[in-house]
């Protein structure tokens, strides 16, 4: 006879809560585990609902804000460079550059382009800044304790975003055009219309959270903002 035959020791029965102890006793000697809440399968979980919620929960923990490894000894570069125990990145995923076994990391950071500390840089400056000084935050502690990489995400209020995120958005976009079967541009048009509106939002949010009686007033360059959201 041919055919696959399961490695007992390895194969777990998932029964529900009145019916565990009939069943072990069934399958007692086989090797086989008889469980009622759930397990691991192909990646997912199955189960009871509370089984798989605390699994998706415990999953996503680990790839929205992880914490990094603390470190042990090691010495880092740059003095800027985030030591402390505890730290956290904002967003990690798995496979997202296509190379085996490495997570990818990514941090977020986003600068008003308006301030008057930016008055005498160009766009293409700060991104550059901002982007070098996340990297020295963290690229090194990621890449020698974590074995991932590292990636900063540099967005203006203005609706723009830096050399790199763009680069992230290309390849998210193709991937989820991939995944979809749909046309390339308009999924990369699809994640900057969200990006625009939560980047209005989190504006918004900001001015009406402000209770203060004082007029601010502030001339800003449209014609900035409207090359930074690339209205035309």
């Amino acid at each position: 006879m041919f055919g696959y035959y399961p490695n007992a020791s390895k194969t777990h029965l998932i029964v529900k809560q009145e019916y565990v102890q009939s069943v072990k006793g069934l399958f007692d000697g086989s090797g086989i585990t008889v469980i009622a809440d759930g397990d691991r399968y192909l990646g997912a979980a199955i189960g009871t609902r509370t089984y798989i919620e605390q699994y998706v929960t415990n999953k996503f923990s680990e790839f929205i804000e992880p914490m990094l490894q603390p470190l042990q000894g090691e010495h880092l570069k740059y003095k800027s460079a985030n030591g402390e125990v505890g730290a956290r990145l904002d967003v990690a995923a798995q496979y997202f550059w296509g190379k085996d076994h490495q997570t990818a990391y990514f941090d977020v950071r986003i600068f008003n382009p308006f301030a008057q500390s930016y008055a005498n840089s160009s766009m293409s400056k700060c991104y550059r800044k901002h982007e070098l000084d996340k990297k020295r935050e963290y690229e090194e502690r990621v890449r020698e304790i974590e074995h991932g990489s590292f990636t900063p995400l540099v967005f203006s209020t203005a609706g723009g975003m830096g050399p790199i995120a763009t680069t992230v958005y290309k390849r998210l976009a193709s991937l989820i055009a991939d995944k979809r079967q749909e046309p390339y541009s308009t999924t990369l048009f699809g994640l900057r219309c969200k990006l625009s509106f939560s980047l209005l939002r989190s504006a918004i949010m900001c001015l009406r959270g402000t209770r203060s009686f004082q007029s601010h007033s502030q001339h800003h360059s449209i014609a900035l903002a409207c090359a930074e959201a690339k209205v035309h």
